[in-house]
């Protein structure tokens, strides 16, 4: 943002100015207030690890004294580096990417949208304001930055556990795969163990998901709708039923993203990560 900035921690609007022209925004604070409490909530864990900051990039100039939490952008590597006290272990920060990865939107130019649509009806902001509003979206932005900023420099502090390098994702099924994945995957036959569970008809059959690391999946058919979505545990395995056919897999796991082309055509298969 650019101009003059005028912000109360404890008002709900704050000002924007250029010479004579204003323009009023959502308190910063008040929306970074929400994302902790729902950051709380999905992840379990207490606010003592979440560290609510906003920054300001462009040429905005604080006209009144703001609280040490919200600054200019020069300063952001100076505040991340100051919480340099572990507070997570590699295994629960692993497990928080795995929860954010797993429920969060897919971001794309329509999910913005929405999203400015709704503050403007909350918010009753005028149609001057709504690229305020975008402006605003950057600040989320930069808020998970820092969230993820932060858990780098709590792995990489002294006392923090030694990260381990990631291992390749290999995913295994019980049939070949007709056209060639999309990333790298290693496809094999082998004697699958018999499901618990029963297909309805023939037309499906039980894919068994197994991983060695926690892990979250999710198959899309191939008209892009997701049919499964689960969070798989470090070496526990689920059964689902699907309808024969072709499947994109997106697979999140230690905080990296891998997807891949499936086929799924026998009575059973395997799905290893």
């Amino acid at each position: 943002m650019g101009g003059w900035i005028f912000g109360d921690p404890n008002h709900p609007k704050w000002t924007q100015t250029f010479g004579k022209s204003k323009n009023s925004f959502q308190n910063p604070l008040r929306q970074n207030y929400k994302h902790v409490k729902e950051l709380e909530s999905l992840l379990q864990i207490g606010e003592d690890k979440l560290f609510s900051v906003v920054v300001f990039t462009g040429g905005a100039e604080f006209k009144t004294d703001m609280p040490d939490n919200v600054i200019r952008s020069g300063r952001l590597p100076r505040y991340i580096l100051a919480k340099n006290t572990p507070l997570m272990t590699e295994s629960d920060v692993q497990h928080i990417l795995l929860k954010i990865n797993g429920t969060m939107l897919e971001q794309s130019r329509e999910t913005s949208r929405q999203h400015i649509l709704n503050l403007k009806r909350k918010f009753g902001n005028s149609a001057d304001e709504m690229g305020k509003e975008r402006q605003l979206v950057l600040l989320k932005l930069v808020g998970i930055i820092v969230f993820f900023l932060v858990a780098i420099v709590v792995l990489n502090s002294p006392k923090s556990p030694t990260q381990k390098p990631v291992a390749p994702v290999s995913i295994t099924v019980s049939t070949p795969v007709p056209a060639a994945p999309a990333t790298p995957v290693v496809f094999q036959r082998h004697e699958l163990p018999k499901p618990n569970k029963v297909p309805r008809s023939e037309e499906y059959g039980i894919l068994t998901l197994s991983a060695k690391t926690d892990t979250y999946v999710t198959l899309y058919d191939t008209k892009n709708a997701a049919v499964v979505s689960m969070e798989i545990r470090k070496g526990k395995s689920e059964e689902v039923e699907i309808r024969k056919g072709a499947y994109k897999a997106e697979i999140l796991q230690t905080g990296k993203r891998e997807v891949s082309t499936v086929s799924f055509i026998g009575n059973t298969g395997m799905l290893e990560f």
